[in-house]
């Protein structure tokens, strides 16, 4: 009889540790908490305050055209220090009320972080930058020294995203231009 009782608590010992185990894997694969900013490729949200252990400096949603075939947006976050910007596509089984947006590709700016923090450098994103042709972009994300006046063109990087693949690329910094939040 005795043994049937250990049997039986062991079983149930068990099953609750792989239970408790599973709960933990599931919530570490949607908690927003991350050592890396690549780790949060993937991660799913619906609102910010989702967000735990990030400061959440602006979102905004882009037409002209899908990223990865859905409705494609930025999230600007900040972990600590660090900053980044966050190409996002919403997923179909959220609702137009409550959407559920996915990450599809990070941004960082180790080489800036000090002086976007500081505010003598400025990002632009979500159609704050013009091309050559001097129209808004929403393609185009620059690191912009923030000055006093109202466009801003001393760009010191650019990035470009790529809707097919739903990720950030390199850009030339020419004929780039992005308005000041301060003055535009």
């Amino acid at each position: 009889m005795k043994l049937v009782v250990r049997a039986i608590a062991t079983f149930f010992l068990l099953t609750t540790a792989c239970q408790l185990q599973s709960t933990t894997i599931s919530q570490s694969q949607v908690s927003p908490i991350s050592r890396t900013p690549e780790d949060y490729i993937g991660f799913q949200y619906n609102n910010e305050q989702e967000l735990e252990g990030l400061e959440f400096l602006g979102a905004s949603i882009f037409g002209g055209g899908a990223v990865k075939n859905r409705q494609g947006g930025y999230a600007y976050m900040r972990q600590g220090q660090q900053n980044m910007l966050w190409l996002t596509g919403q997923n179909k089984q959220g609702s137009q009320n409550n959407p559920t947006w996915e990450v599809l590709d990070v941004l960082t700016f180790p080489d800036y972080d000090q002086q976007l923090n500081n505010r003598t450098y400025y990002l632009g994103w979500g159609g704050k930058c013009r091309t050559e042709n001097g129209l808004s972009n929403v393609e185009v994300v620059a690191v912009v020294v923030l000055e006093q006046k109202e466009w801003l063109d001393n760009v010191v990087q650019a990035w470009k995203i790529n809707r097919k693949t739903g990720t950030f690329e390199p850009a030339s910094t020419t004929n780039i231009v992005c308005e000041n939040p301060n003055l535009g």
